[in-house]
């Protein structure tokens, strides 16, 4: 006759049957885990090759569209015979047009432009004016978008109108900074060695611009840049850095811009100039931190942090 079992060993046997379901749902929840970790982690890697594929893509198709025109446009030379000035011209605004992010093209649109003035293509000139004022457009609008994105607080570019005047003009500066933009021209065009300014978007810089004079055959201004930096105490403190730069229509944002210190940066632009006409200054600011694709070197620290593998890898 079969012994009875008693109430102990129900209580135990009941006790190992929790253990074993407790033990089967974390087993399924664990495979449900890395099955959604593998899942995460393919998808962000498909869509980072997605893009680099596309922008390769993207530059193979423009460098073979623009291959392709070099010939057309150009021509083949004689021994004595240089390149027409005007086509050399249509295939730099193209190359310009279409990789200006990638490349610095200041040194040959300068060059083209010089060969333009010798040859009296006024016409020309003004059209290679409207394609650097259009990749500036670009540059600038991109900079305004990445700012947005990282909700970083950079404005908008200022402008700046100048003309060109008699007699000697104070250099101290305004006691309010003087922007403007381009609905309201009256009101912020200023005179040769009067003394402009604007705030870093953060207020910690404060940038001064003068104009200390133009060559409107050659297009170009020299400028001179005083930086100083705010603090609680003093309004303006001694200046931080000073710069003099010579200005061209064909300095971009991203080629030809100043670092203040690793956080703060920002591009002054030639964006108009005529004799008959004001002087259109234009300055930047680069969102906080900010370093150009060009300057940028590839961290893959940084992209196996981005798409978690680092997090991953040492919690495994």
């Amino acid at each position: 006759m079969a012994k009875d079992a008693g109430p102990g060993t129900d209580g135990s046997r009941k006790w190992l049957d929790r253990v074993d379901v407790a033990a089967k749902l974390i087993g399924a929840l664990a495979v449900a885990y890395i099955t959604w970790i593998a899942k995460d982690y393919e998808s962000k890697m498909s869509a980072t090759t997605l893009l680099s594929q596309r922008e390769q893509a993207e530059s193979s198709l423009r460098a073979g569209m623009l291959h392709d025109l070099v010939g057309p446009i150009i021509g083949q030379p004689g021994p004595q015979k240089e390149f027409d000035p005007d086509r050399e011209r249509l295939l730099v605004e193209l190359l310009t047009l279409n990789f200006h992010d990638h490349f610095e093209f200041k040194p040959l649109l300068a060059e083209v432009d010089k060969r333009l003035a010798r040859s009296g293509k006024e016409e020309s000139r003004r059209s290679l004016e409207s394609v650097a004022r259009r990749v500036i457009d670009r540059q600038v609008n991109m900079l305004g978008a990445t700012a947005r994105t990282l909700e970083d607080k950079a404005e908008p570019a200022v402008d700046w109108y100048f003309e060109e005047t008699q007699g000697t003009v104070s250099l101290s500066p305004p006691a309010e900074c003087q922007s403007g933009d381009a609905s309201n021209r009256a009101k912020f065009k200023g005179s040769f060695g009067q003394v402009v300014c604007t705030h870093s978007p953060d207020g910690i810089y404060r940038v001064e611009v003068t104009i200390r004079g133009a060559d409107f055959d050659r297009k170009t201004v020299k400028a001179y840049v005083n930086v100083l930096r705010n603090t609680a105490a003093a309004p303006v403190t001694p200046w931080a850095r000073e710069f003099e730069f010579v200005l061209t229509p064909f300095d971009f944002p991203l080629t030809d811009n100043t670092e203040i210190d690793p956080e703060h940066r920002f591009a002054l632009m030639l964006y108009h100039i005529r004799k008959d006409d004001n002087i259109h200054l234009k300055l930047v600011w680069f969102p906080r931190g900010y370093i150009t694709e060009r300057e940028r070197p590839v961290n893959y620290l940084e992209v196996r942090k981005v798409l978690g593998v680092e997090k991953k890898g040492k919690a495994g």
